[in-house]
């Protein structure tokens, strides 16, 4: 794959007649990616209406049964739809521990506990890819509140970052073999001039999704520069690689089939910081 091909594969296009797609290379043979919103069942996908779906039980809900096989049957009446419906990407399960009670998206996370949403989020998604659907984690890391989310500075301890907010992310990883994730809106450490803090941003991204160390780097430097997040990988993707000269930025081996992202990049920050 040619280098913009390979930036083609973790961010989606939009315009008048498509949306929630990622092109295909099609000299490669490769299939768009068609993605649907989650996770309390199909949600909007693609451009106009929103195509009908079952109204799962709200995952919170999920989350009080403390049960996997719910969780691998609420996984397989979403991957089914998610193929009746025509897509082949399901944005699913939300694995943000809840931590602001007033979130407007607690409800489609699997709550306050890292070990259960770890074992409901390994159970959910080896049933949406048993079926041949994409499933996509979401949202690395720290995406806890909507209000101010593309513009709130999470501050977070190293111990606090590790015990609750990254475990669940691990067990999708080492466990459950997701094929895509998505990353949060908010900006996370973004210290000026703190390394330890980079440092903290960039071992999980390493460590975890295997990430290349210099993109990593540049990655949490541009946040701190921009104070959001990284939900938009196009500008941050290209400038990286040009910038570093990096001919493959091991992109071919830790994003192709990885990394999904949606389009919409954070607005100018406000300033806001949110200590957890």
């Amino acid at each position: 794959m040619s280098l913009d091909e390979k930036v083609d594969q973790v961010h989606g296009f939009r315009d008048k007649t498509h949306y929630r797609i990622v092109p295909a290379p099609k000299r490669l043979g490769i299939p768009e990616l068609l993605v649907t919103n989650g996770p309390a069942g199909v949600g909007p996908g693609g451009a106009g209406s929103q195509k009908k779906a079952t109204s799962l039980t709200a995952p919170i809900a999920l989350a009080a049964s403390w049960d996997p096989q719910l969780a691998y049957q609420y996984g397989e009446v979403a991957a089914k739809e998610t193929i009746d419906l025509g897509y082949n990407l399901l944005e699913a399960p939300d694995i943000n521990i809840a931590r602001v009670q007033q979130g407007g998206r607690v409800f489609e996370s699997y709550g306050e506990d890292p070990r259960l949403v770890g074992r409901l989020a390994i159970a959910n998604l080896h049933c949406i890819q048993s079926m041949r659907v994409i499933a996509n984690v979401k949202h690395f890391a720290a995406n806890n509140q909507e209000t101010n989310r593309c513009t709130i500075n999470e501050i977070i301890g190293e111990r606090a970052l590790h015990e609750i907010y990254l475990p669940a992310f691990e067990a999708a990883i080492k466990d459950g073999h997701f094929a895509s994730i998505m990353c949060a809106y908010p900006g996370l450490m973004v210290c000026t001039a703190d390394k330890n803090a980079l440092a903290i941003f960039v071992a999980p991204l390493k460590d975890l999704v295997g990430v290349h160390t210099a993109l990593a780097r540049h990655a949490s430097n541009r946040c701190a520069r921009r104070k959001g997040g990284l939900h938009n990988t196009v500008l941050l993707l290209c400038r990286t690689i040009y910038a570093y000269a990096l001919p493959n930025c091991r992109l071919g081996t830790c994003f192709d089939g990885i990394a999904h992202s949606d389009i919409v990049g954070p607005k100018p920050a406000s300033g806001k910081t949110a200590v957890r």
